[in-house]
């Protein structure tokens, strides 16, 4: 926790997406005692899960004492779409180049690996102002 506590008091949500990962791990341990002490300063902001779960109720009771349950029955499409990167900085073009057609503003990549996620920034950021390419690995 922060020594400055101050800074959350006007925490609104936490969002803890794909909860399952960290549930029964050293780190779901002590995302658990995060979200106590919040509550025991008083701060308890909307906690929002987000994860496919086969016992939701039971994964939200581990980390939140009230919660309600949300089942997406039917998931919304997405569009997606495979290209081949073995020439990846070609490839990068191609994919800038048909992104701007079809007037796609916002993009989201997964890469293999942290190594692969850099170079394929990089490469982004030959082609992008590089304000506009975020890293997350």
């Amino acid at each position: 926790m922060c020594r400055h506590p101050v800074v959350f008091e006007t925490l609104k949500f936490i969002v803890l997406d794909e909860l399952h990962l960290l549930d029964g791990t050293y780190r779901g341990d002590q995302l658990r005692l995060l979200l106590k002490r919040l509550s025991l300063r008083g701060i308890n902001p909307m906690s929002v899960i987000l994860a496919t779960l086969v016992d939701p109720s039971d994964v939200a009771s581990r980390y939140l004492s009230e919660f309600n349950v949300v089942k997406v029955d039917k998931p919304s499409e997405i569009e997606y779409e495979l290209i081949d990167f073995s020439n990846r900085l070609a490839g990068v073009n191609d994919l800038i180049q048909r992104f701007r057609a079809r007037m796609v503003l916002k993009a989201l990549f997964f890469c293999n690996s942290r190594k692969g996620t850099e170079e394929f920034a990089r490469d982004l950021k030959k082609i992008l102002p590089s304000d506009k390419v975020e890293v997350h690995h």
